[in-house]
């Protein structure tokens, strides 16, 4: 399962996600099952913003679509809407979960005094084994195909609590993933970036 647009201001994650969907559509694989939401949050994506509203008084992060896992029925739409995506992928048996992101910065270029942490270039994953296996062959891959090492993707264990990678890590024990690039990288690096780490994952699986 890979999903994009879970923040509309990423846009590398939604446009790999629809150049997957697009690639899919045209060639079916032909085993193995992928299940793309490539505009999670439509409505954050129009408005190009990382959340939606929500009403005075409430937690402003109920609006925020990677941080209501595992959802609730009937809570708010960001809630409701985490609800929905993971009733599909338990109804679909889902054996990778994939979260495609974007961060304002390189994990390298982070400012430690500062309360931002840089993210770009890193591969966020939850601790069990089937991600621990996968993560190491993404970082092999993507990384000797990058010839500036200032670029090179790192690892970081444990995904934000009630983001959708931490929630299909944790209850559903299966890979899974959140893929960051950094927004100062032109976007067509950024989204082959996120392309080349599907990719892995998908000959790992071997889903042709």
């Amino acid at each position: 399962m890979i999903i994009g647009g879970t923040h509309g201001n990423e846009p590398a994650g939604y446009e790999a996600a629809l150049r997957l969907l697009d690639r899919f559509q045209k060639s079916p694989p032909s085993q193995g099952k992928i299940i793309i939401i490539p505009l999670a949050n439509r409505v954050a994506v129009e408005k190009f913003e990382r959340r939606i509203a929500v009403p005075a008084g409430v937690d402003r992060e109920k609006g925020n679509l990677n941080r209501c896992y595992p959802g609730n029925p009937e809570g708010f739409p960001m809630e409701q809407l985490a609800y929905q995506i993971q009733q599909i992928a338990i109804d679909n048996s889902v054996g990778v979960f994939i979260d495609l992101h974007e961060a304002r910065r390189p994990h390298l270029e982070t400012d430690t005094e500062g309360d931002e942490k840089g993210l770009g270039q890193t591969i966020i994953y939850h601790p069990n084994e089937p991600s621990t296996w996968l993560v190491m062959q993404m970082l092999d891959r993507i990384n000797s195909l990058i010839s500036d090492p200032d670029k090179h993707f790192s690892s970081l264990e444990r995904p934000i609590k009630n983001s959708a990678s931490w929630w299909a890590g944790k209850y559903l024990d299966i890979a899974a993933f959140t893929f960051e690039t950094p927004r100062n990288l032109p976007i067509e690096e950024r989204i082959k970036y996120q392309l080349l780490l599907v990719d892995v994952v998908l000959e790992d699986r071997a889903i042709q």
